[in-house]
């Protein structure tokens, strides 16, 4: 079962994803993209509890980056597994976002 919590407050969005980071996420991800970028000035994604990622789930972490300003947004990927974090480098997503 996969599930998104968000929590955005003082310029900052928090973002929990639990189980499969993938497709299933659309709807509460929607809900996240449609914020107003001039409101928010950083963006975590705690991946501490995600067991997995697919390519949509790839996916909707680069449309998010687009949506929030490209080069220019603030998107921290934090508590990344190992096995996440060889899905990044395949993709390289190393140059597009702050991995910790």
């Amino acid at each position: 079962m996969s599930n998104l919590e968000y929590d955005c407050s003082e310029g900052e969005c928090t973002i929990s994803v639990n189980g499969t980071f993938n497709a299933l996420l659309l709807g509460t991800w929607n809900e996240l993209v449609q914020k107003d970028k001039n409101e928010i000035n950083r963006i975590q994604i705690d991946f501490s509890d995600c067991e997995e990622i697919d390519n949509s789930g790839l996916a909707l972490l680069f449309i998010l980056k687009e949506k929030m300003g490209g080069d220019e947004s603030r998107i921290e990927l934090i508590n990344v597994n190992e096995e996440i974090k060889r899905a990044f480098a395949v993709a390289e997503f190393h140059q597009l976002f702050h991995i910790v």
